[in-house]
Formats: C-alpha cells, sequence, structure tokens
C-alpha cells in the first residue's frame, strides 16, 4: 500500500472511531447536534484562503445554525514517532481558522516523541494511538469482580502512559491509547474534556450500583420459587408456545396488568469507568429500559429484557422500601450465577434476577421435552452419569455441543444461558477437565 492510500485507510479507521463512540450516547452532547466531516474546508484569515482539515467535528446547540464547538483531528500514520514539528505545525493550522472553541487532537499509529508530547500537553492538545494489529495481543483479559474502581483506573492510567510514549510496547486485548489532562485507554474521556473541560460531563452516569448491600430486607428464593414465577408470568401472557418465549406478550401483559412501562431502546450511560448499563429497573418511574446498544430481540437484548422483569417482580417493592430509585445492570452482574446464605445482598439480587430470566427464557417443562428429542435423535442410552453427560472425550462432547447449539437456536439464548440452565436442572453433568467458565461479556454468541 502507499503512503497515501495508507494515510488514507488510518483516517477513515479514526473517522469511523470517533463517530461509532460519540454516536454511543456518552458523549455529553447528543449526537443529533454532531455532524463529522473528513477533508472539509475553514476559512483562514491568515492565508486568506481555506484550510482543509483530515476530520472535523461541529458541535451544535439545539435550535442553533452554527456550530458552538469545532473538535479537528489531524492523522499521522508514520513508521516511527511524531516530532515536535508535526504538532507545533497543528497548533498553528488550528490557530488560523476562524470561529470559537476550536480544539485539536493528534491520532497517530506510533508514539509521541518527548518534545511532541510535551508541547500537546502544555497546549491542551489532545493525543490518540491507536495500535496496529501487529502491535496487539489478543488474549482475553477478565477484570474480577471484587477489582476497585480506582485501582484498575490507575492500571489503565500507567499502560495507556508507556503505550504513548514507547515503540516496543504491545497492547494487551487493547489498541487504543489516549492523553487529554490525564492518560487514558477511553476515548470518550478525552471527548468530553476537550469539549467542557474539569466541568463534570454532561452525559449519564449511573448510580453507584453497591448501595442495595446496605438493605437487609430481602427474601430469600429458591430455584423452584423462581421457575414457579417464570412459568406462571409465561402461561398468564399467553407467551409460551415450546421454544422462543414472546416476550413482547409478556411486555404487553405487564403493561396492562401492571401498569409497567418499557422503553426498549434506551440511551443509559456507563459507571465511573465507562463500562455501559445495559439495563435499568426504575422503581420510582416504575420503568423498564434497555440500552440502545443491544440489537433488538438478540440473545443479549432478550436476557438482559428478562432480567429487568426479575428485577420487577422480585425487588420493586425492596427497592421502593430502601429508596432505590433506579437500579443499573452491566456485564459484571450478569455473570453472578452463585451465591450462599452468606452472600452480600447484592449478589443475592442479581443471582434472583439471572435465575429468573434462565426460568423465564427456557421454560423447564419446555427443555425437558427438546432435551427427550434430542436424547433420542443421538440415540444416547447410558444414564448412569447424567442425561446428558460431557468430559473431554470426543464423542461426548460432539453430542454436547449438537445439544446445546440446537437448543441456542431453539430458545433464541446464548449457550452460556444454555449451560446454566441445564445444570440448574440437573441434566448436564459436567466433567470436563477445563469446563468452559461462564462469560457473560458475550451473551448474544
Amino acid at each position: 500500500m502507499n503512503t497515501v492510500k495508507k494515510g488514507d485507510a488510518f483516517e477513515e479507521e479514526v473517522y469511523n472511531l470517533l463517530k461509532n463512540y460519540i454516536n454511543s450516547g456518552n458523549f455529553w452532547l447528543n449526537p443529533k447536534f454532531c455532524k463529522f466531516h473528513r477533508k472539509k474546508k475553514y476559512y483562514s484569515k491568515k492565508r486568506d484562503g481555506y484550510i482543509i482539515v483530515d476530520i472535523s467535528i461541529e458541535c451544535f446547540l439545539e435550535g442553533k445554525e452554527d456550530y458552538s464547538q469545532l473538535i479537528v483531528i489531524e492523522c499521522k500514520d508514520y513508521k516511527s514517532k511524531i516530532p515536535v514539528d508535526d504538532i507545533e505545525e497543528f497548533e498553528s493550522k488550528l490557530h488560523q481558522i476562524s470561529g470559537v472553541n476550536i480544539k485539536g487532537i493528534f491520532a497517530s499509529r506510533t508514539p509521541f516523541q518527548s518534545g511532541a508530547f510535551n508541547v500537546a500537553k502544555n497546549i491542551g492538545m489532545a493525543l490518540i494511538r491507536i495500535l496496529p494489529e501487529d502491535k496487539i495481543d489478543w488474549v482475553l483479559q477478565r477484570n474480577p469482580l471484587s477489582s476497585k474502581p480506582a485501582d484498575r483506573i490507575k492500571e489503565d492510567r500507567v499502560t495507556s502512559e508507556y503505550a504513548l510514549k514507547n515503540e516496543d510496547f504491545i497492547g494487551q486485548s487493547q489498541n487504543i491509547f489516549c492523553y487529554c489532562n490525564n492518560y487514558t485507554s477511553y476515548i470518550i474521556d478525552i471527548l468530553n474534556h476537550l469539549v467542557c473541560g474539569d466541568k463534570k460531563p454532561f452525559h449519564k452516569t449511573i448510580q453507584n450500583k453497591y448501595k442495595i448491600i446496605r438493605a437487609k430486607n430481602l427474601s430469600y428464593l429458591s430455584l423452584d420459587e423462581i421457575d414457579s414465577r417464570g412459568l406462571q408470568l409465561a402461561l398468564a401472557a399467553e407467551a409460551s408456545t415450546r421454544g422462543t418465549v414472546d416476550l413482547s406478550k409478556i411486555v404487553s401483559h405487564l403493561k396492562e396488568r401492571e401498569g409497567l412501562k418499557f422503553d426498549l431502546s434506551h440511551e443509559l450511560g456507563t459507571d465511573e469507568i465507562y463500562t455501559s448499563a445495559l439495563g435499568s429497573m426504575d422503581a420510582k418511574n416504575n420503568i423498564i429500559k434497555i440500552s440502545s446498544l443491544l440489537d433488538y430481540n438478540s440473545p443479549s437484548w432478550r436476557f438482559t429484557l428478562a432480567h429487568e422483569i426479575g428485577h420487577y417482580i422480585f425487588h420493586h417493592e425492596f427497592m421502593l422500601k430502601n429508596k432505590i430509585d433506579e437500579h443499573f445492570d452491566t456485564n459484571d452482574n450478569y455473570s453472578i450465577v452463585e451465591f450462599n446464605m452468606t452472600s452480600n445482598l447484592f449478589r443475592r439480587l442479581e443471582w434472583q434476577a439471572n435465575m429468573f430470566a434462565n426460568s423465564l427464557l427456557m421454560p423447564k417443562m419446555d427443555v425437558f421435552f427438546s432435551i427427550g428429542s434430542l436424547i433420542t435423535q443421538l440415540d444416547i442410552r447410558n444414564f448412569n452419569c447424567g442425561i446428558i453427560y460431557v468430559d473431554n472425550q470426543q464423542c461426548n462432547l460432539h453430542n454436547y455441543n449438537y445439544i446445546v447449539s440446537k437448543l441456542k437456536k431453539e430458545f433464541n439464548v446464548s449457550a452460556t444461558i444454555v449451560e446454566i440452565r441445564l445444570k440448574q436442572l440437573r441434566i448436564l453433568n459436567d466433567k470436563r477437565i477445563s469446563p468452559a467458565r461462564f462469560n457473560f461479556g458475550s451473551l448474544g454468541i
């Protein structure tokens, strides 16, 4: 690829990246009032002519024809570090553009020389490094539920600083690193800082999900009780006809019988480290909200909706008594599949909602009927070790994977949900040496 095509490809990558981040709804301005441009001309009084910029984002106030803020992005795909001359040249270009509130972002494939970094830092210019594929080690990284947000932010800053300054850096499942007043791997951080400075960003930030731990009156529920409530709801709504449960009928039923409201494509915001909320139960206003980031009726969308309905059925009164107006859920909440009587109240609450979602999406009798049919198809006759037995033998893995794939399609759920549900119902005896660990970050798979 020649230099021009290489530069154009990187510019397009940056353009799409920024546009997608802003359209996610986490930017403090409404994405409806942002316009994105490539190679747009802006008037320069000094030149008495026009300056063409790589990328620009024009931010408008509602009802105004002229943009109130302009973000200009310079893109460079070099083989070596970005020199100070490039930063100073970009700064000069910004000063020449007529208008108010002009901010600059310098995006690069490679790190920045120390002089270039210092100049950008001192003039308030944001820096972004986007690693090429050969600089990324795509390994699965999971943050433990007990990790503190402050520790994770600190680690992220150290990693981002090294990435922005060193050519030998290899990203661990991350390819974006930024600086604007502080180091971060979250582009949305620098966009918000550029536009609103030290003021608190205007995008929605969800409240602390651990507030409810201090409550003392959450009832114990057995799996049988949870299963029963799921079945009652599906029957009352006439939503279960063997196979995929019709959640639209359940939504209509709850609207009519309970007066519950639904917003099934809502911009929910993020937590303090920009982990997107996927669903919420607003007890004060009696409304369930599902993130617009989820594809309608996808397995992840369906599980999130069923989970929030579980919160409504089991926890609505609990939330009102404890003055919890609204409870938000991120992927971390969906990973809670076990608890015991010594577990904290937060884990018990999320466990109940998760188990209800499993029960609603995969009704017990429907699962048994489907398993019976699949066992017949596979000619499984030996049940000494369980109805479905899986270990590391290829024959058993084949049967297990076949059953999971069929149930995924039949109930429109993920493989993770199928596995958990089969274990709940004591259908699956999993004796694999390294059984797959639950990953609710991939509910749609």
